[in-house]
């Protein structure tokens, strides 16, 4: 068991490389089409591995939904520009820094209290 668990994470950050290198490689797309496609074929992904039950997808919080999708949109949106106009080890990092970003807006803007841990 431990060792499929490795094994997938093994499989995933090579995807994940994978598929920056190939965003990397796309300048002659603009990020919102790259965006586009990735997005179509996540959702072609969800309809499959949903069985078809769009219910399921459209989910019961559908104002937090489309905030939640409209933010990721944007999000996504952005960290292709910097994987096509930034060095690839500065966009990864940038987007690996994007929890403590999270930590430091929460405690600056909502006056949340964030633990040692957290930061």
């Amino acid at each position: 068991m431990k060792n499929s668990a490795i094994t997938f994470i093994i499989i995933s950050s090579l995807c994940l490389t994978l598929m920056n290198v190939m965003v990397k490689h796309l300048k002659h797309l603009g990020s919102f089409e790259v965006a586009f496609f990735r997005a179509f074929i996540s959702f072609i992904l969800c309809l499959i591995f949903s069985k078809g039950n769009i219910k399921e997808l459209l989910g019961h919080n559908k104002k937090f939904l489309m905030l939640r999708g409209i933010f990721g949109s944007f999000s996504l949106i952005i960290y292709f520009w910097t994987l096509q106009h930034l060095p690839l080890w500065l966009s990864v990092t940038l987007q690996n820094l994007s929890p403590i970003f999270s930590v430091l807006v929460a405690s600056l803007f909502f006056a949340e209290k964030s633990t040692l841990r957290q930061y």
